[in-house]
């Protein structure tokens, strides 16, 4: 049963991997409707790539179409 609680996700919540990765993996199982936006995410990405100079463009961008994919109807306009 899905939960008819909703959970707008902020971006200090993605920034880290292990976070990032358990906050999936709880929204996949339901327990609320996972939401996050665009600007969430040039929020993490934009801060992790000012902080970590280890990591590319393009592999954050992937991260952000997985995380898309993973949560059906996560993103939200406005």
């Amino acid at each position: 049963m899905i939960s008819t609680f909703t959970a707008f996700i902020d971006a200090n919540m993605f920034y880290g991997a292990r976070l990032r990765s358990r906050v999936l993996f709880i929204a996949q199982t339901k327990p609320f409707r996972a939401r996050w936006s665009g600007k969430i995410h040039d929020e993490w990405m934009g801060y992790l790539l000012l902080n970590r100079p280890d990591l590319k463009m393009e592999d954050l961008t992937k991260t952000r179409a997985a995380m898309n994919a993973a949560v059906p109807d996560c993103l939200v306009e406005g």
